[in-house]
């Protein structure tokens, strides 16, 4: 990346940003490598894909998991059911990376441990706001516990500052993002946050020499966004709306309004809270329906032929050359009106 975009204390999203077309001698799609890892140069995993399923309740449990899993890639399996219920989820999943969220205070070690103990080796240690002393404790706790037998990601954090803090205490991936989910209200509700697009590029420009990976988590809702994620930095990106509503989400089917739909809650709503704590506390993000659609199979499938699309306008053939060769532009208003198909806007132009 190396054009300079807006000023340091300036936030901004995705859709703020084109990528500009290059020279590119690339003929076919299957040129194109978009696999990648988790963790650091000296130890990492391999990915097929650079996209994980959300650790939440109605996006990821085994099937989700398993589904992943096809791709090389995976799922993290959410932390709103109880130990035992997780750690049988988990013994369920047939892939060789699997991941599950713990929290950083409570039952976290108890949690981590039966996680570990049914199968898994990633962690995610899933906090809201991940640039806190807290989970410093907790880190610090389960590599005692494991050393180098799993891979731990952190998060989340929405600025360099924070990305090097979490990056201090030796994590293998880190997740980027403050306030930027579909369904998360942390913006409104608290004041603070920063647009993800904003948060990539500052860590990207001002991280320290470390290298573990970086994890865009929140704003994703088209394949370009995860080509522009890829293109600021990210080694992967993490979806939930992206993917809600497909076959191997949990929940089941049930109408709604005329339409076949399912549950889509955000892990700090009120419902998501009152489900699995029996009360809610702060709450900073809502509940919804989406439509019922297809297997997430087809999903991934149609999307990293897109991703490869967007590597082609770039001359890309590799996330590493992408991030090398890429060239943002700052779009307007009216760009990003011309940007959509817009034929039902005409009005607007």
């Amino acid at each position: 990346m190396k054009n300079k975009l807006f000023d340091e204390n300036c936030s901004f999203s995705y859709d703020d940003l084109l990528l500009k077309p290059q020279l590119s001698d690339i003929k076919s799609r299957s040129e194109i490598d978009i696999s990648t890892h988790l963790g650091s140069f000296k130890k990492n995993i391999a990915m097929g894909i650079p996209i994980i399923a959300s650790p939440m309740q109605t996006i990821c449990e085994e099937d989700m998991q398993n589904a992943f899993a096809e791709f090389n890639s995976f799922g993290i399996i959410h932390r709103y059911c109880s130990i035992p219920e997780q750690a049988a989820t988990i013994k369920k999943c047939g892939g060789d990376k699997i991941a599950f969220a713990t929290g950083a205070t409570g039952d976290y070690m108890e949690r981590a441990i039966e996680g570990v103990k049914a199968g898994a080796n990633i962690i995610c240690v899933d906090v809201a706001n991940g640039y806190n002393t807290m989970i410093k404790e907790a880190i610090r706790n389960i590599k005692i516990e494991f050393g180098d037998d799993v891979f731990i990601i952190g998060g989340n954090v929405a600025c360099s500052d924070g990305f090097n803090f979490l990056a201090d205490l030796g994590l293998s991936g880190i997740r980027v993002g403050v306030g930027g989910g579909s369904i998360c209200a942390t913006r409104i509700q608290t004041g603070h946050g920063m647009g993800t697009a904003a948060s990539l590029y500052d860590i990207a420009n001002n991280k320290k020499g470390h290298s573990c990976t970086v994890i865009a988590d929140g704003g994703i809702r088209y394949s370009g966004d995860i080509v522009k994620a890829l293109a600021l930095g990210a080694d992967s990106v993490i979806v939930g709306s992206f993917i809600a509503g497909t076959i191997e989400t949990p929940g089941s089917i049930f109408e709604h309004e005329g339409r076949k739909v399912k549950k889509y809650e955000g892990m700090a709503s009120k419902a998501a809270q009152e489900g699995f704590l029996g009360y809610s506390k702060s709450v900073e993000g809502v509940s919804t329906v989406v439509g019922s659609r297809g297997s997430v199979i087809d999903t991934l499938n149609f999307t990293s032929m897109e991703i490869k699309s967007g590597l082609s306008y770039t001359g890309a053939k590799t996330l590493s050359q992408l991030r090398y060769k890429a060239k943002f532009m700052v779009q307007t208003e009216v760009s990003r009106v011309e940007s959509s198909p817009h034929i039902y806007m005409q009005d607007k132009l």
